[in-house]
């Protein structure tokens, strides 16, 4: 007479249960997966395996809490038991007729596992590889002392980082809103030098200025420019903003001659293209505290930049011959320039 379905099951899980076997278990959800890896743990501690020498790994927390409940609650049964029911239960997991010193060892089981340095090992997939990482940071490449995050925590610092983002989104807008406002209303300057201001900042801020280069920036990563279109996104960029510092400056102190204006522009382009120069140079040879942000950031997003275009030596010459030029587009206004000179130089001096 061929065995019911119940029968074959329970004798393939004595069988996969077999401390001595190596065991793939495929199996559906209350198949009995549980019942395996439990009578396993059970069998190996039977054959002499000290408690804390076993690791059990499961995939989620309820199931490694599941599997340890059932393992404790199994020995402490154990510990209670009669012979006789002692006996019945080791023979019910596979080990027929057991001796009488695996009922003895049965026993004191739950004694041995209490008393365990660590308990019985029972842990997710996860949980291993953050303790595995806790012992070698170094060799796995994470700061020592790091702090895993669970799902509420990781969800909590993302609201915060959204909530700081938009908040410093609102930040900038009300911030560039009150610029064109303070030029607006100052009554220190004509209304028609105001409106020429007011120009200037919204072409340098908008998209002929920051937004242009900021979009071809954001477009740009993970793909290849050439110099020539990486100097367009910048002058775009951080070179639209310092040349209307530089001629706001300007046109704010009453000058208005086009030549002056225009050797002033040239020199600003000079040195906002200096300050990007200077920033791809600090972002390989600066350090992440002086920086204030992760020291090889551009690398790691692979974005384009003039170090990765030029080499560290190129990079470090072109922002030179920069600060050179800024320097001579200034030789026409005689005295009253040492410190547009100075902050050229800074540029390329600074670490940060």
């Amino acid at each position: 007479m061929a065995d019911n379905p119940t029968e074959r099951a329970a004798r393939s899980q004595r069988i996969v249960s077999t401390p001595e076997l190596s065991a793939w278990v495929s199996a559906s959800a209350g198949s009995g997966k549980t019942k395996v890896l439990t009578d396993r743990a059970l069998r190996l501690m039977l054959a002499g395996a000290q408690p804390d020498r076993i690791l059990c790994l499961t995939f989620t927390k309820a199931a490694a809490a599941e599997m340890a409940n059932r393992i404790i609650n199994r020995l402490s049964l154990w510990a209670a038991a009669s012979q006789d029911a002692l006996r019945e239960d080791l023979s019910g997991m596979g080990s027929f007729n057991p001796p009488p010193e695996m009922l003895a060892r049965a026993a004191t089981l739950f004694a041995t596992v209490v008393d365990a340095p660590g308990g019985l090992k029972v842990q997710t997939v996860h949980s291993f590889c953050q303790s595995a990482l806790e012992r070698f940071p170094v060799e796995a490449g994470v700061p020592p002392g790091f702090a895993a995050l669970d799902e509420r925590a990781a969800a909590d610092l993302l609201r915060e980082a959204r909530d700081g983002m938009l908040q410093a989104i609102l930040a900038g807008d009300a911030l560039q809103a009150l610029a064109f406002q303070i030029i607006g209303e100052t009554q220190l300057l004509a209304a028609e030098l105001r409106l020429r201001m007011l120009t200037v900042l919204a072409q340098a801020a908008g998209c002929q200025g920051m937004i242009a280069g900021q979009g071809i920036d954001l477009a740009a990563v993970g793909k290849s420019l050439n110099v020539d279109e990486l100097e367009t996104m910048h002058r775009l960029k951080t070179g639209a903003l310092i040349g209307a510092s530089v001629e706001l400056g300007a046109l704010s102190a009453g000058c208005t001659r086009s030549k002056t204006l225009e050797s002033l522009r040239h020199y600003a382009r000079c040195i906002g293209l200096a300050f990007q120069v200077q920033d791809d140079i600090l972002d390989v040879v600066g350090d992440t505290a002086t920086l204030g942000k992760a020291q090889g950031a551009d690398l790691a997003r692979n974005k384009p930049t003039y170090v990765s275009l030029l080499g560290l030596d190129g990079a470090r010459r072109k922002a030179d011959a920069l600060v050179d030029e800024a320097v001579s587009a200034l030789s026409d206004l005689g005295t009253g320039k040492a410190m547009l000179e100075a902050i050229a130089v800074y540029i390329t001096t600074r670490q940060y």
